[in-house]
């Protein structure tokens, strides 16, 4: 008799968990010159040595500790451009920095993202310089919890302001949890206090639903207290033929939370989504994957702006082989802005396809009246954008992308240019081997007139242990000068693993 099909107990003794502890010191040398127009030399550079550390200590099995002191980013890649110009709300842009990066998703507060008002309650790129950092992360049993401290040194000399982030999540399973979130924000007599409840659950294969309720307390630099609530409910179900979502969501005009990127308070908002999907078979449509009809709309109170909003949207959206797309809608509807009344809307058509295994060309384009957003003198406009998307991949080495965008806004009583943005994107890498890595950048903003070259070397021996090479340059237009170099810059940095 085979013993495997007998059922024995078996026990292991004088079992120990090994240390986990991970140091990393890093060193980053770097020199900065810059000049004004007209001149022809460069000012003297400035050059400066830093130095700084993390480490990775675990507590239990289940527990881990990471802390970092003079933090150096400078590896990072800069923020591909956008247009930035007559944006209603703040663009967002995600985090890049590892230190905040891991372990990030504990923070995410349910029914946040999407197409909310609330993008993350967590938004690290708020901590613009941080001085140090500590994060501390851990399960038991069921629960799972966070917390994370960084003084932020961006809002001048010797100046801080400290943020403080604290999360429990009580798991379910099958990514069903209820959780609780506090934060912290403090800065002279400054401070913003938050705390909320989120859920995240489900009912049956097909039924989502999820929710969050924050309640947040401050005092500014003068003293004036504020408070203020907010939250979100969404729910969704999603089948084969079709999927329907939504949402309503509420925030107070005093609501203020530091840690979060939220577009906009003082305002009562709810969404609705739903699709139908069709899927053709056959020879004659087999590049067809879906056919994918839907209708989204969105109204709202905006209590800043002194009135309502309404945006309809349906749309028809294809899916087809090669990892292709093509999506046709016309948007109609109005929003207040400055206790003015305006139209919106837009036709929009956007696909993309890989063409081929080393070519992806994908693109956009739309149309129709927009608002040109002065606090003090708004008027209705028209709007028309392009963009272009093509992604090269000629060797399994070698990856270029590039990215164009194109806005043009006229005043829609004299039809007069108020403005024209261009907007060009260019990234390419060469990875040599698993170690050594080169990457290039190149960005030009019309609006802004400046060209951003960034050059990277990167070489990693082994995780943590690693060298970084970098040379950036800023060309402006300045007067009658066409795009002179302004500023430039070379940095140095390398780090080194060590394992106790």
């Amino acid at each position: 008799e085979w013993v495997f099909e007998n059922h024995a107990q078996v026990t292991f003794g004088e079992l120990h968990q090994p240390l986990l502890l991970e140091v990393i010191p890093c060193s980053t040398l770097s020199r900065n010159e810059s000049r004004t127009a007209g001149q022809a030399a460069w000012q003297s550079p400035r050059s400066r040595a830093d130095f700084g550390a993390s480490v990775k200590y675990g507590i239990t099995s289940t527990m881990t500790l990471v802390a970092t002191i003079n933090p150096d980013f400078c590896q990072v890649e800069s923020d591909a451009f956008e247009v930035e110009v007559n944006n209603r709300f703040p663009i967002f842009f995600s985090e890049k920095r590892p230190f905040f990066m891991e372990g990030f998703g504990l923070f995410n507060l349910a029914g946040t993202g999407g197409d909310s008002s609330m993008r993350t309650a967590v938004h690290t790129r708020r901590i613009v310089d941080p001085l140090a950092g500590a994060q501390l992360t851990g399960t038991s049993g069921k629960y799972t919890f966070g917390a994370l401290v960084a003084p932020d040194a961006s809002v001048g000399d010797e100046q801080y302001k400290v943020y403080s982030v604290g999360r429990a999540v009580r798991n379910f399973g099958d990514a069903q949890y209820v959780g609780a979130l506090v934060t912290d924000t403090e800065f002279r007599s400054d401070h913003n206090r938050v705390v909320a409840a989120d859920v995240s659950l489900r009912h049956g294969a097909n039924f989502r639903w999820n929710g969050n309720f924050i309640a947040t307390q401050s005092s500014s630099a003068t003293g004036v207290d504020s408070g203020g609530l907010g939250g979100q409910v969404s729910y969704s179900y999603d089948r084969r033929r079709f999927n329907i979502a939504g949402q309503v969501e509420h925030f107070d005009p005093g609501f203020r939370m530091d840690t979060a990127f939220v577009q906009r308070v003082g305002l009562t908002r709810a969404w609705q989504y739903q699709a139908l999907n069709f899927y053709p078979s056959g020879k004659r449509f087999g590049w067809i994957r879906r056919v994918n009809p839907f209708i989204w709309m969105v109204g709202a109170k905006d209590r800043n702006q002194g009135g309502d909003e309404f945006f309809f949207l349906p749309a028809l959206r294809f899916n087809f082989t090669r990892s292709g797309f093509l999506r046709v809608d016309k948007g109609t509807g109005h929003e207040y802005f400055a206790h003015q009344r305006f139209r919106t809307g837009r036709w929009t058509v956007d696909g993309g396809a890989q063409w081929t295994k080393w070519l992806n060309v994908g693109g956009n384009f739309n149309r129709g009246p927009g608002v040109f957003y002065d606090p003090l003198n708004p008027f209705q406009g028209s709007t028309r954008n392009i963009g272009a998307r093509i992604g090269l991949q000629l060797s399994t080495r070698l990856n270029n992308q590039i990215n164009y965008t194109f806005v043009h806004f006229e005043r829609e009583s004299t039809g007069a240019t108020v403005y024209d943005v261009h907007i060009v994107n260019l990234r390419n890498t060469y990875q040599f081997n698993k170690q050594f890595l080169l990457r290039a950048i190149t960005q030009y903003d019309s609006s802004r007139r400046r060209v951003l070259g960034d050059f990277l070397a990167f070489y990693e021996l082994v995780p943590g242990t690693v060298v970084h090479g970098g040379y950036g340059s800023l060309w402006e237009q300045l007067e009658q000068y066409p795009y002179p170099p302004t500023g430039r810059a070379f940095f140095f940095k390398a780090s080194y693993l060590a394992r106790f």
